[in-house]
Parts: structure tokens; C-alpha cells; sequence
């Protein structure tokens, strides 16, 4: 919302560290406030759901040795290897392979070209888009 209608740039991080009296200064309709301010309400109150779950997650199982490999994946961490482990089973019921994880991510790696330009959305190209509801 804060880049469709102000066209600025804000990371995920620092849109759940947003205080209530900043949104009042981005946002001159009260219309765009009082939505600002639900939309960071909302990500507040999901947010401590989820690290409710985590917590219980993280008391009730560990990470056995045999997946203990997937953390060394660039973007998996415990959570997610968790996820995962929960999902495959029993890991022994797959044929044993030479690609592992860290493997895997070396090759894609070398797929990729070596010149990737990084998109950053700019106000031009952030009023181009649909404005329906988000």
C-alpha cells in the first residue's frame, strides 16, 4: 500500500516495525490511514500467532541427524527444515543420492546467468500496476 499510493520502497522487516503515528505522516486521506493502520494491526497480531507456533513447535520436535543437512541451504532454517521433515517421513524410503542439498544449491547456482540485474520497483512502475484490493 505504501508503494502504490507513495511510492516508496519499504522491506518486509521494516513494515512490521512501523508505529502507528509514522502511518499518519505517509498517508493524508484518513481513508489510507485507517487502512495503513488495520493492514499493521493485522500483521502484528498474525505475527504473534506465528511465533506462539514456533515456540510450541520448536518444544515438541527436534530436527533428527538425517535432515540436520538441510540447514545449510541458503533461506532454510529450523522451522522449514522442521516443515520439511515432517512432510518426507521417513527419509529412508528414497533411494540414496549424491545430490544433496548444498549440492543442489551449487548447481542451480551455475545455471543462473552471471550478470542478473536486481528490479527495483520505482513509482513509475508501481502506478502502472492494478489497484484493486491487495
Amino acid at each position: 500500500m505504501i508503494a502504490r499510493i507513495r511510492g516508496l520502497d519499504f522491506s518486509g522487516e521494516s513494515i512490521k516495525q512501523l508505529r502507528v503515528d509514522l502511518l499518519e505522516r505517509l498517508f493524508e486521506s484518513y481513508h489510507h490511514r485507517f487502512t495503513a493502520q488495520r493492514n499493521l494491526s493485522t500483521i502484528q497480531f498474525l505475527g504473534g500467532i506465528i511465533r506462539e507456533i514456533e515456540t510450541e513447535v520448536r518444544s515438541q520436535i527436534q530436527l533428527r541427524k538425517d535432515f540436520q543437512l538441510l540447514l545449510t541451504t541458503p533461506g532454510i532454517g529450523l522451522i522449514l527444515g522442521l516443515t520439511i521433515m515432517l512432510e518426507v517421513g521417513d527419509i529412508t524410503r528414497f533411494p540414496k543420492s549424491e545430490i544433496t542439498p548444498p549440492t543442489a544449491a551449487a548447481l542451480r547456482a551455475r545455471e543462473l546467468p552471471t550478470t542478473r540485474k536486481r528490479v527495483k520497483a520505482t513509482r513509475k512502475t508501481v502506478t502502472g500496476t492494478w489497484r484493486g484490493p491487495m
